[in-house]
């Protein structure tokens, strides 16, 4: 009786081994289904199937996003919620400065930046200077684009070498008023101090590197205008 009950106990454990051996070491292996077992012709052929299927499905929808068909974006509104260290699929996520609250901003007020999701591109400094240029006076309750006063003021360009930012603009740096010049040159250079590759911005009016002397109404012999130019480098 108890060699009999020895048998079955060695066969159970024959067949839990084979078991175990089957989904550990045989289970979606090459020939061999989830279950760890052999594959035959049928199904081989239906798996091969079904994976062409899903290649052919895959590349169709990427046509159609290619060709506009199928929206990507899931950002709802201007703002989109989260950090801006990610973006969507088919989008790239940047971050705007604007003015907000109070700080040592000119006239008492701070700055955050707000995320934004755009179309993907890996040109992330200029897109953020497009989209500052392109905001509103205030985008969202309690945020302020104070760049948007300056309706005479255009963005062209942004070239980045060495950690040196060149940010080239056009037009004039004539606003709304004297509070607004700290804030419009805040906005513009923290949207490049804000990338780690990016020691020190420039700022070019019409080519030239700006003197924010051409704006001074202060008599020139106490901003010192007449002897050394402000340029605008901002680090």
């Amino acid at each position: 009786m108890k060699k009999i009950s020895l048998t079955i106990i060695v066969i159970l454990l024959a067949v839990i081994a084979a078991g175990m051996y089957k989904f550990n070491y045989l289970a979606n292996k090459e020939g061999y289904n989830v279950d760890g077992n052999k594959i035959n012709q049928l199904e081989k052929d239906n798996l091969d199937l079904q994976n062409q299927l899903d290649d052919l499905n895959q590349e169709d929808l990427n046509q159609d996003i290619e060709n506009g068909e199928i929206e990507t974006e899931e950002c709802i509104g201007e703002f989109c919620d989260g950090d801006g260290s990610e973006g969507t699929q088919g989008q790239t996520t940047i971050n705007i400065p604007l003015i907000f609250g109070q700080g040592n901003i000119g006239c008492g007020v701070g700055m955050a930046f707000m995320p934004y999701s755009v179309p993907q591109t890996t040109g992330v400094m200029g897109a953020t200077y497009e989209k500052l240029f392109s905001l509103s006076y205030e985008p969202l309750n309690t945020y302020r684009n104070t760049l948007h006063g300056y309706n005479q003021l255009e963005y062209q360009s942004v070239s980045l070498v060495g950690g040196v930012a060149k940010v080239y603009l056009t037009g004039n740096m004539y606003g709304p008023g004297h509070c607004a010049e700290p804030e419009m040159r805040a906005q513009i250079s923290q949207a490049a101090l804000q990338f780690p590759t990016v020691n020190t911005v420039e700022v070019y009016l019409n080519g030239s590197l700006f003197d924010w002397c051409e704006l001074s109404d202060a008599d020139v012999s106490e901003s010192h205008c007449d002897t050394t130019p402000r340029y605008w480098i901002d680090n």
